[in-house]
């Protein structure tokens, strides 16, 4: 189902008619959202970027939701903040090196930059036949393992994103609020979605 579609499901399965298009649109992006944080989120992928020696900031992947590792070569690196880099070393910025960690700016930019700067450059990406364990793979590649939001949901996903979408809007204060209705959709979405294994 596409993002319409699950939202007119949400509009079937409350049978109000005074649901409001674009606040379950919203709500529907903030449960995409919170499922793709999940480590155990459904809908993963990688992305190969080639890396440049003295260029630290990389975009995400352009269908990337949520970014939950990154890897350089063969070494996943460690999620840091500003803060705590800048209180190991005033000058992490212009580090040169390795990378080791990475921060992300996803609120505006959707970047994530490699700590330190990486001081060189990966070979070209030549798709072959595929060594077992990534032996073809260039050096110093990097690889994005991200979470994304698909175009066409299952059906299973469909019902767990239209209960918690009913499960916000009906429980935000309106004329049809209905708390005991939230509850029920929010314990029902749980159902469904430990029903799945995830």
């Amino acid at each position: 189902m596409n993002k319409a579609s699950v939202i007119a499901y949400a509009k079937q399965l409350a049978r109000c008619s005074d649901l409001d298009d674009d606040t379950l649109d919203i709500y529907y992006d903030d449960v995409m959202e919170t499922i793709a944080k999940d480590a155990n989120a459904p809908f993963m992928d990688a992305a190969q970027f080639t890396i440049t020696s003295g260029t630290a900031t990389y975009d995400y992947a352009s269908d990337a939701l949520v970014l939950h590792a990154v890897f350089v070569h063969d070494k996943i690196l460690a999620p840091a903040r500003v803060s705590d880099l800048e209180a190991y070393n005033d000058a992490w910025r212009s580090l040169s090196d390795t990378p080791y960690a990475m921060t992300e700016d996803e609120l505006t930019a959707r970047t994530f930059m490699l700590i330190p700067n990486p001081d060189t450059t990966s070979d070209s990406l030549i798709p072959v036949h595929g060594e077992p364990f990534g032996e073809d793979y260039p050096d110093n590649i990097g690889v994005q393992l991200y979470a994304e939001s698909p175009d066409d949901l299952p059906d299973w996903v469909s019902t767990c994103v239209a209960l918690r979408i009913l499960a916000l809007d009906f429980a935000r204060p309106s004329e049809y609020q209905d708390v005991a209705f939230a509850e029920a959709c929010t314990k029902l979405a749980e159902v469904f979605w430990k029903g799945t294994g995830l």
